[in-house]
């Protein structure tokens, strides 16, 4: 889970514990983010997806609780496709 939260604290441009839909699309284009997420077996070309999914009250916004939920989910519907 500390690898959720440092991800999205990479993610967090302005600090407040969040990350916007453009703070996300901002950071997926750093090569260090995408060897992250693609580490914890999330496709970085698959960015819009990945946000939505993340964002489960769709207000543009992913919070922590959203963000770490959003992951596992992402995680394990991966690995059910393997």
């Amino acid at each position: 889970k500390m690898h959720l939260v440092s991800l999205l604290s990479q993610l967090d441009n302005n600090g407040d514990g969040t990350t916007s839909r453009e703070e996300f699309f901002a950071a997926i284009e750093r090569p260090d983010v995408q060897e992250f997420m693609s580490a914890l077996g999330i496709d970085p070309d698959h960015a819009a997806e990945v946000f939505l999914l993340l964002d489960e009250d769709g207000d543009g916004i992913v919070n922590l609780q959203e963000f770490m939920g959003g992951c596992e989910r992402i995680r394990g519907e991966a690995k059910s496709i393997d």
